[in-house]
């Protein structure tokens, strides 16, 4: 990396010693969570992973500006939101997938099917802790499933954006 600075080649090396120390586990525990092995070659190298979560991150940021759907719902309106992702695990089925996880900063964005990880949305969340991140292999769609546990009124947020996706969504009887 020759435009690299002395700084950012020292952050690039400790990240793929991590990589290194934690992707045996990373891959283990979403194997567990999708109910089926994941292997070393559907991880994406740290500069791709990079990528993906900067593509998710522009359309996370639409879908708050109102330029894609971003929904928001109650503890009381759990069920409604746990039904989102299994209601376009069946259109989305075969489509290739990029999955972000907090843990792929160090271990690489995962290559998956939408079903795989749709059907295991919340197995996959609670793996993370936190939030399901997927992108098509294209990266003009994406999707954010979330949970905030300490807020009650935006318990989980889903954010949808990409025309093929939204119009699978709207299929399914979601929308904003």
């Amino acid at each position: 990396m020759r435009d690299e600075s002395r700084s950012q080649a020292v952050a690039r090396r400790v990240r793929e010693n991590k990589r290194r120390t934690h992707r045996s586990e990373f891959l283990a525990g979403l194997s567990r969570a999708v109910g089926s092995t994941i292997r070393p070659e559907q991880l994406l190298d740290l500069a791709s992973t990079d990528e993906v979560h900067a593509d998710l991150k522009s359309g996370y940021a639409a879908a708050v500006s109102g330029a894609a759907t971003r929904l928001l719902f109650s503890r009381q309106q759990s069920l409604a939101a746990l039904e989102i992702p299994m209601l376009l695990a069946r259109p989305l089925a075969d489509e290739r997938v990029l999955l972000w996880l907090k843990q792929s900063d160090v271990c690489g964005a995962a290559i998956l099917t939408a079903a795989q990880v749709l059907r295991c949305c919340e197995a996959i969340r609670v793996f993370d802790g936190d939030t399901v991140s997927i992108l098509s292999e294209d990266g003009t769609q994406g999707f954010i499933f979330d949970k905030n546990e300490d807020d009650d009124t935006a318990t989980f947020e889903v954010a949808l954006w990409g025309s093929r996706w939204l119009e699978a969504a709207t299929i399914c009887g979601i929308s904003r």
